[in-house]
């Protein structure tokens, strides 16, 4: 957020936070003898939701209109969330005691999913010797304000994808709902988040357009976290089982 020049919060999930908690609320001002609206952490450009899943499904809920339409509605009122607005969660292994599953309309929201795995050899020494702990975050500088964000997001726009590529989205997409394997296919969501994160991946890559190659980069990054495996599965190997199938799919459709 430094980086960036935005406003950064960290919200920790807890199996007692409400969603006010996240929100905000209403506090009666006895001195005006009026309710004035107290934002709460979700009030920022960068949003990090710790451990997402050790709070309650309706906790979680809070954030569905956030991701969707960058606004809240308390009570009668809607406010508008700053710009840029931008959501990343942890979440615990759901085996682990004391987690929630998150509602599949809260897992479609979030366009990409990541494992991070455990460090290096080389890194997790330095940590473990404590050799990065005077390393401060006073000595990161701006590489850009939020205007330019923003410029950048709007540029993702501008990539452009042939009708074969769409064509090509759409067939992934329609092949997870035919596998006889996946509880559930993916959304047409799935497919545009797909479609926007291989324009944003493109210009990354430093082109105007998307390619084939794009798509299959990042599809198992979109698809992973959308996807259930039929029947009974291992939980902590699922997620390498679904995306041994996605692999499976993307190469049984021709590429454009």
């Amino acid at each position: 957020s430094k980086a960036l020049d935005l406003d950064f919060s960290r919200i920790q999930f807890t199996s007692d936070m409400l969603p006010s908690d996240i929100l905000g609320t209403f506090v009666f001002n006895p001195s005006t003898a009026e309710f004035s609206f107290r934002s709460g952490p979700v009030f920022s450009n960068i949003i990090l939701a710790d451990e997402i899943n050790r709070t309650s499904p309706r906790t979680q809920s809070a954030l569905l209109e956030a991701m969707n339409e960058n606004q809240v509605t308390i009570d009668t009122e809607t406010f508008q969330l700053p710009a840029p607005f931008f959501i990343m969660a942890t979440q615990n292994p759901k085996e682990i005691q004391g987690t929630y599953f998150l509602p599949e309309s809260q897992i479609d929201r979030f366009i990409l999913s990541v494992t991070i795995g455990y460090p290096e050899t080389s890194i997790e020494k330095e940590i473990i010797g404590g050799q990065n702990e005077n390393e401060s975050f006073d000595q990161i500088n701006k590489v850009l304000d939020s205007q330019q964000v923003q410029d950048l997001q709007k540029s993702v726009d501008s990539v452009s994808a042939q009708d074969e590529l769409i064509d090509y989205v759409h067939s992934i997409v329609l092949a997870t709902r035919e596998a006889d394997y996946f509880e559930l296919g993916a959304s047409p969501r799935a497919g545009i988040q797909m479609m926007r994160a291989a324009r944003g991946y493109a210009l990354v890559k430093g082109r105007d357009y998307v390619t084939p190659d794009d798509i299959q980069t990042i599809a198992p990054h979109v698809l992973a976290h959308r996807l259930t495996l039929r029947g009974p599965s291992n939980i902590l190997g699922e997620r390498s089982q679904v995306l041994s199938k996605i692999e499976d799919i993307l190469s049984s459709i021709p590429a454009p």
